[in-house]
């Protein structure tokens, strides 16, 4: 088994990723740091925000830098509907920072299945986000949504889009004085009421699909439900990650069916997010083709994994300008070659803990207990 145990947290848990969705078929897949300025521009309203970097190539063609990966893996795919694509992707993007007062770079890895989109295929893509957030946090949660539910309540209601948007926002915010401050401005008082105990449910699994039973009007709510119930049943040891959360955030120009984030403790946002997305296929030109994937952030990620402390050295071996560089070198040399971890200088490594010491000097070689 390969040991990581020499990297820190962060590369750690990048180098476990990959080869979790390299054992199940997932192939890397490589992209440029920036597209043309239009290809981003058209489909600006997929960001959450859509200020794009933008600069003037050599030939005065107006480019940006990479805001996405997933837009522009949908341009390059090969996938048919007789023949799935699964791609992995490790990838900095360029986004305006939460701060908004500047651009930051970003590190994503994620994962993307492009043709079609089976019931194995939506249990493995949860079965993998559960997988990668328990290499960060056994105690992860995962919360599964399903954008037809929602979606079919306000047909069921019979509200203007605009409505249907604000009341999206009161929920992803749960906002209850938001929601009844649209009354008589689009809803009734019996409907917010309603949407209001949507937003409210809360519990285990099975707690909340029984109490979102309970509220479904017509049977396209019932069938998102459904859907949701059997993937559930199917994650078997991953269901101690699982909830169920429908206050989720979702494009619905962009996204259709299953939808999900990923939380660890220690970070106050979602560090994954991901689902189906059959609908940008469509919009993007891939019609006929289906979609489902997720990314992780480490940017949210950045400082509970960089807070990690850096495991003990085995050995510190302490020379100085008179000792002999070759018995200091086949010291070294012994020592790593056994597997240990060694750090070797003309001082003691600073807020390093080392299990044992070693001075060579022109005396000769000495062992001694390290500060471990």
């Amino acid at each position: 088994m390969t040991d990581y145990s020499t990297l820190k947290k962060d590369e750690q848990v990048s180098l476990e990723l990959r080869g979790l969705y390299e054992r199940h078929g997932y192939k890397k897949f490589r992209m440029g740091k920036f597209e043309e300025y239009d290809f981003y521009s058209r489909n600006r309203d997929y960001f959450s925000d859509s200020r794009l970097l933008a600069f003037t190539d050599l030939d005065g063609k107006l480019m940006a830098l990479r805001p996405d990966v997933t837009l522009s893996i949908i341009k390059g795919t090969k996938a048919t509907e007789q023949i799935s694509e699964k791609l992995y992707y490790t990838e900095n993007v360029y986004r305006a920072s939460h701060s908004a007062t500047e651009y930051k770079e970003s590190y994503q890895i994620g994962i993307e299945h492009i043709g079609k989109v089976s019931d194995y295929t939506s249990l493995e893509m949860v079965s993998l986000a559960v997988r990668s957030l328990r290499l960060i946090d056994s105690g992860c949660v995962l919360s599964l949504s399903h954008t037809g539910f929602l979606s079919e309540l306000f047909v069921s209601l019979g509200i203007s889009e605009s409505v249907e948007k604000a009341l999206r926002g009161c929920i992803e915010g749960k906002n209850i004085h938001g929601i009844n401050a649209l009354v008589d401005n689009g809803i009734t008082a019996e409907q917010a009421k309603a949407i209001v105990e949507i937003m409210n449910i809360s519990g285990t699994f099975a707690e909340v699909l029984r109490q979102a039973k309970a509220l479904c009007i017509g049977e396209g709510m019932t069938s998102a439900l459904v859907e949701l119930e059997q993937l559930y049943a199917a994650l078997g040891e991953y269901r101690a990650n699982i909830r169920l959360d429908f206050s989720i955030p979702s494009n619905t120009r962009y996204y259709n069916g299953l939808i999900f984030c990923g939380y660890v403790k220690g970070v106050p946002r979602a560090v994954l997010s991901g689902g189906r997305y059959d609908k940008l296929m469509e919009r993007m030109g891939k019609r006929g083709l289906q979609a489902i994937g997720f990314a992780l952030y480490f940017d949210e990620l950045e400082r509970l994994l960089n807070t990690q402390p850096l495991s003990a050295l085995d050995t510190v071996v302490l020379y100085d300008e008179k000792s002999d560089i070759t018995a200091v070198a086949d010291t070294v040399k012994l020592l790593t070659g056994d597997g240990k971890k060694v750090w070797a200088g003309e001082n003691l490594p600073r807020d390093r803990k080392y299990k044992k010491l070693i001075r060579i000097t022109e005396k000769g070689i000495k062992e001694e207990e390290g500060n471990a």
